[in-house]
């Protein structure tokens, strides 16, 4: 059997180098970036720095507002900058789940999750014995949870450095606490000064003007927060105006003692903003503590426009609270997100709750997110797939608390069910199969919501836990929807449970029975005009037709597939399906026409970020370079397939056929000559963007013996370099001193012509 290039719809290869980066996990909990420089604080810097060196974790606690996740930011970046990629940061007031604790830190460090459940064994994996950083900011809502996985992680990982922002301690052996104290003066004055004339730009302060600012920072017992929302007044007020608003206007909310006199508490400083806020900003200001994480205007009027606050009205509030500090907007999103700071939220989120409302616009907030739910399952099968990808990365911290709105609430519950619609795609998304049952295990435990709704829900959680080798769990999930399917007469019901017959058949190494099935679940679909369960399905069907070893027969639904997805602009079952049909063209000889299927698929599992996808393609790759005897490409493809499977937690997401092929396929590897431990660990180590350029043919196999005159030993060294390991790590890898593996670091950085441990990666990468 053979099947020419021109018999399947080809996505063209790209002829340059694309301007993003291949990027597996683009994370919903990605950074914020403050628009605002980081201001004083160099001693504190420097002291944190120094605890960083000496202690393996380290918590800075303080009450909210007070500095805490900004000094923090400041010491990650400052010491980032010396460990390329292994720096991670993970936002916990954005959760509000604290089972999901380790899917975040997971996502954060780009360690997938599609195992069944969290283990913390994946993150081990992940971070290994790299010199590595991480920083939790936002501890004090989930402790227990916190300190557990800390502690697993840090016993694992020894060159891991781990730095927390709380209110409270860990209570972790070894936790290293920083009390951050308010800003002294000085630093105080130039905060002071230099968000005053961001505003007030017009502004000339005197030398008579510092003690007054001096003083007034005092006043705000130096806490950040509190200074910088007077900075924002003097867009509308005086020094002089601004300094008697502060001690006449607070005086009743400012609390005294004898020997500190009167000082401004972070709650009176709240009271405060929202006192100088017009009533229009002070219902945004409430209603937007909704949201976790960021949120766009889309949203913020989608939420929180009501009766008496229109859209136009939203937008004017969003600005004057940007004006006043109490929101940020996301300089480095395009869309334009915005930030809500913690302590505002919260103060906002009890102020809904003082009104009675904050269920209502919970609610409102869950519907929203709903309606973007049902919009993505009405146009997923389209040309904007790539776009859909990246808003659900974008939005995922919304999506998360949408989902703990509606399984918490029994007469939300059938909203639950239709956002599951979401979770079929979760595991390309963001690599969370293990998150993505979590949420189906809660959805489908509530009693309500309709028939189909339900057998939906059940039918995408039995392929998800299929994919990642549950079948337990897939089992169960199937006799839910069989039992659920035997008691109604709805089409679309019968056809949700063929579908996870055929898929749970296939997953037990019951390929024929599995086409059989999913055979008559196409035709239950077809009769239903549902195209994109259509093509699906005959994704499926092919793939179990090939593991049945009936090749043309698979090639045919492929081609079924194929007519279905092409002139729609679909990418995602278009490129899985060009993925298998690459495998089967590949056992079945037709090396060149497998190659180019698996190069397609790869360029556009890769545009996604699609991790288990991006994987099966390498593989498939790794298979093809065995076959043409190219023991190089084959290690090098084999390797870095195996470093993200190693990542998912999954073998082959648990498919048995496959392995049988990777199995004889690296029993070929390990007779071929030629092939060296040295290409293999670049293929754990290049950037993934490196490693999708060689697979497709556009750059050259990075060479083991680069041009540098490095020995096998310097070339060893430089190889563990690029991976980001220490000394102390090499000396103890080879069994030899460090003081020996000192000297051959300074060798290989002078042969590579390198200043440094960080551009030695990208030096052999060049070579």
């Amino acid at each position: 059997m053979s099947l020419t290039p021109t018999e399947h719809p080809s996505v063209p290869l790209r002829t340059t180098t694309p301007d993003w980066t291949y990027d597996l996990h683009m994370s919903a909990t990605t950074r914020t970036y403050s628009l605002t420089p980081f201001i004083g604080r160099s001693q504190e810097t420097r002291d944190v720095r120094a605890l960083v060196e000496q202690h393996r974790l380290i918590n800075l606690v303080g009450p909210g507002g007070v500095g805490k996740t900004r000094l923090a930011y400041e010491v990650f970046d400052q010491l980032a900058v010396d460990l390329d990629d292994a720096a991670w940061t993970v936002e916990l007031a954005d959760l509000s789940d604290a089972g999901l604790l380790g899917h975040a830190v997971a996502e954060a460090v780009g360690a997938s999750v599609l195992a069944e459940g969290f283990d913390p064994r994946m993150l081990v994996r992940h971070i290994s014995d790299r010199t590595s950083l991480l920083l939790i900011d936002n501890c004090e809502h989930m402790v227990p949870e916190c300190a557990a996985l800390i502690t697993a992680v840090l016993q694992r990982c020894r060159n891991l450095r781990v730095i927390t922002t709380s209110r409270h301690t860990l209570g972790v052996v070894g936790e290293q606490l920083y009390t951050v104290p308010p800003l002294i003066a000085r630093d105080g004055l130039e905060l002071f000064t230099a968000r005053a004339l961001a505003v007030a730009p017009s502004w000339t302060p005197g030398e008579h003007d510092r003690s007054a600012i001096i003083d007034m920072c005092s006043r705000l017992d130096g806490v950040a927060f509190a200074i910088e929302l007077a900075a924002s007044r003097m867009r509308t007020v005086g020094l002089e105006a601004l300094g008697a608003e502060i001690e006449d206007q607070l005086a009743a909310l400012v609390s005294t003692s004898a020997s500190s006199g009167r000082h401004i508490s972070m709650e009176a400083c709240l009271r405060w903003g929202h006192d100088l806020c017009t009533p229009g900003e002070q219902l945004l200001w409430e209603r937007l503590s909704v949201f976790a994480g960021t949120f766009t205007l889309q949203a913020a009027r989608g939420v929180c426009e009501a009766a008496d606050l229109s859209a136009d009205e939203v937008d004017d509030a969003l600005r004057g609270l940007a004006d006043k500090s109490l929101i940020e907007r996301d300089v480095h999103d395009r869309a334009g997100r915005y930030r809500m700071l913690e302590v505002v939220r919260q103060f906002g989120a009890a102020r809904l709750a003082e009104k009675g409302e904050l269920d209502l616009w919970h609610r409102r907030h869950c519907d929203h997110y709903l309606a973007m739910v049902d919009q993505f399952d009405a146009e997923w099968l389209g040309p904007d797939q790539v776009e859909w990808f990246q808003q659900l990365r974008t939005e995922q911290a919304n999506l998360r608390l949408a989902f703990e709105y509606s399984v918490s609430h029994a007469d939300h519950a059938a909203s639950a069910l239709r956002m599951c619609a979401l979770l079929e795609h979760y595991v390309g998304s963001t690599g969370g199969a293990s998150e993505a049952l979590h949420w189906l295990r809660k959805a489908t435990a509530q009693p309500t919501g309709a028939v189909v709704e339900r057998a939906e829900a059940l039918r995408v959680g039995c392929f998800v836990a299929c994919v990642v080798g549950a079948l337990d769990t897939a089992q169960r999930l199937h006799d839910d929807l069989l039992a659920l399917s035997m008691g109604s007469d709805d089409a679309r019901v019968r056809g949700c449970a063929l579908y996870a017959r055929a898929v749970l058949a296939a997953w037990s190494n019951d390929a024929p029975t599995g086409e059989r099935v999913a055979q008559e679940a196409i035709s239950v679909f077809q009769e239903l005009g549902d195209t994109g369960r259509v093509a699906n399905l005959h994704f499926l069907r092919a793939l179990m037709l090939g593991w049945a070893h009936r090749p043309d027969d698979a090639a045919e639904c492929y081609r079924e597939c194929f007519a279905l997805t092409q002139p729609l602009g679909e990418r995602y079952w278009t490129s899985y399906a060009q993925w298998g049909l690459g495998v089967d063209m590949l056992l079945s000889g037709s090396i060149e026409e497998s190659v180019q299927l698996e190069r397609e698929a790869l360029e556009t599992k890769a545009l996604f970020g699609d991790a288990l996808g991006t994987a099966l393609a390498l593989e498939a790759l790794a298979w093809a370079a065995v076959d043409r005897a190219d023991g190089p490409l084959a290690a090098f493809l084999d390797a870095a397939a195996d470093t993200i499977w190693t990542t998912l937690g999954v073998p082959l997401a648990g498919m048995p056929y496959l392995l049988r092929r990777r199995d004889q396929s690296r029993a070929a590897l390990s007779r071929m000559s030629g092939v060296s431990e040295s290409i293999a660990l670049l293929g754990r180590t290049l950037p993934l963007a490196q490693i999708v350029e060689v697979a497709v043919g556009r750059a050259p196999l990075p060479s083991p013996t680069p041009q540098s005159n490095l020995t096998p030993r310097e070339w060893e060294i430089a190889t563990f370099l690029a991976r980001g390991d220490t000394n102390q790590v090499i000396a103890d890898h080879l069994v030899i001193s460090r003081r020996t593996v000192e000297s051959h670091v300074d060798r290989v950085l002078r042969k590579l012509g390198v200043s440094s441990r960080t551009e030695v990666r990208d030096a052999l990468a060049l070579r």
